[in-house]
Order: structure tokens, then sequence, then C-alpha cells
């Protein structure tokens, strides 16, 4: 366990703090009775150092920051998909049907022919901005967290607070410029996502098969710690919306909703309950 970024929990069923691995609590290997979980460090003996004493509130607004950084991410995305590297010059490319589903419909035309390696110059770009879109959710947490910095609080077991650690995680290899190797995150990336979130021995951070519904599950675990904001029953991210049906990202993954009137944009927390 490494000594900076070991993850520890209070669980009701054991008497002191324990490492949270894979969900659940390791003293007694189970998800149920976890409180809170937080940044430790190793103790003599292997135990986790104790809990901080302050929990984790986040001002009001992050929710929307969170909102507005996806959608931006999305529209430039749109505009820079992966490209297939054939070697040759490139003239025009599109947006790819799932930026289309997403509201971006873009078709790029190129003044002169492109130099014959454009293509892999592009998608290390579009790679690149996904990991830095990685960066940018984390450090809104941290923006939004009043000062308190991630290692000092107590992160509460609310949906979303095994996908924060998971970020947080990949945030710091990103930052440091590590391959997304580790066979810790790896194991996580596919509970959290599946078997594609792993690919040629590194995460994926595709932005249909993790980016999406990671963002979605961090913007209602957001939304449970933000001032003034709640989480309703059975929540659900809108992630795209079209005239008789919405695209929704959940805990169980994306759904289409039909729908009637207007008013939701990407985004907007609904209650699965209400829109059934």
């Amino acid at each position: 366990m490494s000594k900076q970024t070991g993850v520890a929990c209070e669980c009701s069923g054991c008497g002191g703090p324990q490492w949270y691995e894979k969900g659940v609590c390791q003293g007694c290997g189970s998800e149920a009775g976890i409180a809170f979980t937080w940044v430790a460090k190793t103790e003599k003996g292997g135990t986790p150092s104790a809990a901080p004493t302050d929990v984790l509130r986040l001002e009001a607004g992050v929710g929307a920051q969170l909102a507005d950084v996806w959608t931006n991410l999305v529209l430039v995305r749109g505009l820079s998909p992966y490209l297939t590297s054939s070697g040759q010059a490139v003239m025009q490319y599109s947006s790819a049907p799932w930026y289309v589903e997403r509201g971006v419909d873009m078709t790029v035309q190129c003044t002169l022919p492109t130099d014959p390696g454009f293509a892999d110059k592009l998608n290390r770009a579009s790679s690149w901005t996904n990991q830095s879109f990685l960066v940018r959710i984390v450090t809104t947490f941290e923006a939004f967290a009043g000062g308190k910095r991630m290692s000092s609080v107590r992160l509460p077991n609310n949906p979303g607070m095994r996908e924060f650690h998971h970020a947080r995680r990949l945030r710091n290899k990103i930052a440091h410029g590590d391959a997304l190797t580790d066979q810790r995150l790896k194991d996580e990336a596919i509970q959290l996502f599946g078997p594609q979130a792993v690919v040629d021995g590194s995460c994926n951070l595709d932005i249909s098969i993790v980016l999406e519904p990671l963002w979605a599950r961090l913007l209602l675990y957001a939304r449970s710690l933000e001032d003034g904001a709640s989480v309703p029953t059975r929540p659900a991210v809108v992630v795209a919306v079209h005239d008789s049906y919405y695209l929704a990202q959940t805990f169980v993954g994306i759904l289409k909703v039909a729908r009637s009137g207007a008013g939701l944009t990407a985004g907007d927390v609904v209650s699965l309950l209400d829109s059934a």
C-alpha cells in the first residue's frame, strides 16, 4: 500500500480504521457499514492513519461547474474525434456518431492537405484533452472544498465516492506523466466501467466508455455534498436531449428515457421515478 495514496475507511463493523479497497472494507469484507473514507498514510504495522475530523462539504455551484466542464469537453472532442491513421493527407473529417447524438455534428474542412502524420497528431491531442479533463474534474472538487485539501477530510460514503478516489488516482498519475498501467487502477477501472476500461494493458480513457459515466457519477457525488443541493431518488444525469427522448447516465449504465416538453439540458440531475 502506497504511503501517500492509500485509502482508509471508517466501518461500523470494525474497531478502528481499515483499508478501503475494491469497494469494501478490508477488515470485514463488506461495504455496508462504511460511513467515510479518507486518504491515509501507513502507520507502523501497516494500519492506516486515523481519520481527519473534518467532513468534505462542497460550496454551492460545484454541480454547475462540473456540467460546464463536460459540455466543453464534448464540444472540443466532437471537433477532434479519433481518426484512423492511414499515413495519407487529410482534407476533411466529421464528428463521430457518438458526438452527433450529443449535439455536436461538425465537419472540419482543411484549407490545404495535412501532412501524412496528421491523424496520429490529432489522436495524441485528443488523448491529451481527455487526460486534461480528468485533471480539471478533480481540481474542481478541490476548488469548491472551502480551502480543504482532499488529504485532510473524510469523504462521506455516498454513491460516487469510489469513483472519486479512482479519478484522483488517475489525476495523480497523469499529472506526473506516469503510464496508467498500475494493476490496482486497472482492476478498479474494470470493476467500475467494464472490461473495455482497460486496453493494451493500460486504463482506457475513452470518452464514451469511461469518461461520460465517470463524470456523471462524480457530478452526482458532488451534488450530494453541495451546499443547498440534493440528489433525488434513483438519480440520473442527462447527457443528451432529443425531441422525443433523452439519454441519461446512471450507476447501472446509460438509459434512453421518453420525454415531452422542454427544459432539459446536459448536466441536469433528474429522478427516474419522475421520468419513467
